[in-house]
């Protein structure tokens, strides 16, 4: 239910920008439950014409490989039914969705290796433009989910992320402006500092871009004094 409000408060950003009173619109902000969103939409008060561009961040993007079983057998040799490939991580599923709506994206965060190879073709094949940093060492996770009854995961752990990969995000982030919206999604990895959230959202505070951020716990209550969306 968190993802599908992160979305629908998005696309409503968006479509405020671009000052379209589509039926998409309409149906979006029927169903927005959240008054702070449904004010910012209905003040309208950006320029017709103003360039939009909606960026998400994937601290440890994955290929997703979900297998498909008749039957499992522990400690045995197991065949599968089908398998499917998909490209992960809660920033890139957000874009993702977002571009399947006919939103421009621009996907950041970090990869590495052939995986993260794979992630960022995958991605452009799809129509989705990124701008990842790439790690010099490792590769990106690769999750296994297993489909046989109660789905089963097994998830990658993913690089280790340097500090100065972290710089290069942040000198990313700080070229963009009061009118471009950036998502934050989901949890982050063990070799990122706990306050990452925090250090992005306080490094913006001054520019006034509009904010998303999709994440539970700590992770959130931690940035809401930066009134993110």
């Amino acid at each position: 239910m968190t993802f599908v409000r992160c979305i629908k408060g998005i696309v409503l950003l968006y479509f405020n920008h671009k000052q379209s009173k589509s039926k998409l619109q309409n149906v979006f902000l029927e169903s927005l439950r959240y008054k702070r969103f449904r004010k910012y939409i209905e003040k309208g008060n950006l320029k017709e014409g103003t360039k939009v561009m909606i960026y998400t961040v994937t601290f440890n993007p994955a290929l997703d490989y979900v297998v498909f079983l008749d039957d499992l057998k522990l400690g045995d040799v197991n065949r599968s039914t089908r398998e499917s490939i998909f490209y992960g991580g809660k920033g890139i599923n957000v874009s993702t969705i977002l571009n399947t709506l006919g939103l421009e994206t621009t996907a950041l965060g970090f990869v590495a290796g052939f995986t993260g190879k794979a992630i960022e073709d995958g991605l452009a094949a799809q129509g989705i433009h990124t701008d990842f940093i790439h790690l010099p060492e490792g590769n990106s996770r690769i999750n296994v989910k297993v489909k046989h009854g109660d789905e089963t995961e097994i998830n990658g752990q993913g690089p280790v992320i340097t500090e100065e990969a972290i710089n290069e995000l942040f000198a990313k982030l700080d070229t963009l402006t009061k009118e471009d919206i950036l998502v934050l999604a989901g949890s982050i990895p063990n070799t990122l500092p706990e306050d990452i959230y925090e250090k992005i959202l306080a490094s913006l505070e001054s520019k006034g871009i509009r904010v998303v951020v999709d994440a539970t716990k700590d992770l959130l209550l931690n940035v809401l004094k930066y009134h993110p969306f």
